[in-house]
């Protein structure tokens, strides 16, 4: 698709969309539609009551809003409601900021958040390919500093993957990453109830089995995003991409994972990077890292071995090791 014709697209939604030039509870005032997720539209827009602040408003499509409220126990709340109380626990520099959610006397129901001038990360990968070996540390050590204090606070994301990541160029011309979507967050261990809990490219082998989301099944979702970062494939690289497909992929044990090694899509890779990352995605919660702290310092050292560290951290010794007495283990269930 040509640049023309994606502007030109572009012109028509907003031509058609009647919150374009509205403004929404009295202070954010629409200017441009940037995207939607699964229940959801997100518009650019300006903070009337704060002096050049750009924000993203997230507002339910009125079409979704019954499903969101079935989601919310079927009460008359604002679903945003517990995206922002979770928002406000965390205090990473990864985290996309909420700044409040309201509804609007029409009945509007809308999250406003930090504005992030960047770029998704599943739509780079699309449209660049994979990322320097230098940006996916960059990536680990954002991402999982990020799931690191998430577990701290005894919640998970669950929906961990490339869609809810922004790639972000700083004006000094540094990369950083950012998380967003709040949407599904829920307390560590919660069971599950009805439908399988994130995306099913990026769930853990045991959720798909409906066992509930934990700290090492948020492991092997930051470890899906960080090998679609450093080869462009999924993890689970299968024809049939359908809640089905993954679900029986993920339940059938011979089916190894990932699909196919990343040194096998990446040659230039180095060894230990890779031998990190499919640590994470070990099919068995216990022969994966512990926690994302844990996986964080395995990539690190394991950058610093190969030469590959872009960032002045200090990591832990010794992590390094652990994957190695791992190893064993995990090539043999493999």
């Amino acid at each position: 698709m040509t640049e023309q014709l994606k502007k030109d697209q572009q012109r028509i939604r907003e031509l058609r969309d009647p919150l374009i030039g509205k403004v929404i509870d009295e202070q954010f005032h629409i200017l441009t539609w940037i995207g939607k997720g699964a229940y959801s539209n997100v518009y650019k827009a300006a903070q009337t009551t704060v002096r050049d602040r750009i924000v993203a408003v997230k507002v339910i499509r009125r079409a979704q809003a019954a499903y969101a409220a079935s989601q919310q126990g079927g009460t008359d709340t604002n679903p945003f409601e517990h995206e922002v109380a979770y928002n406000l626990r965390l205090k990473n520099a990864a985290v996309v900021r909420a700044i409040q959610a309201g509804r609007t006397e029409d009945g509007i129901d809308y999250i406003a958040m930090e504005y992030v001038d960047g770029t998704n990360l599943d739509k780079y990968i699309r449209d660049k390919g994979p990322l320097p070996i230098s940006e996916v540390i960059t990536l680990a050590d954002n991402l999982l500093g990020f799931a690191e204090e998430m577990h701290q606070q005894g919640i998970a994301h669950c929906d961990l993957k490339p869609d809810n990541v922004m790639r972000k160029v700083l004006p000094s011309g540094q990369i950083r990453f950012k998380v967003l979507d709040l949407g599904q967050t829920r307390h560590l261990n919660m069971p599950q109830s009805g439908d399988i809990i994130g995306t099913p490219a990026f769930i853990a082998p045991e959720v798909a089995m409906g066992f509930p989301v934990d700290v090492r099944s948020e492991v092997y979702a930051c470890g899906t995003i960080l090998y679609e970062a450093l080869t462009g494939r999924h993890a689970i690289d299968i024809e049939r991409h359908s809640v089905e497909g993954y679900v029986d992929y993920l339940r059938d044990a011979d089916s190894p994972i990932p699909t196919h090694e990343v040194l096998e899509l990446r040659p230039d890779c180095p060894p230990a990077i890779a031998e990190v990352i499919e640590w994470a995605l070990n099919r068995h919660p216990a022969d994966r890292p512990l926690t994302a702290s844990d996986f964080r310092d395995a990539v690190l050292e394991a950058a610093e071995e190969s030469g590959s560290h872009p960032l002045q951290t200090n990591v832990s010794t010794g992590v390094f090791a652990k994957i190695k007495s791992f190893f064993s283990r995990i090539t043999k269930r493999k």
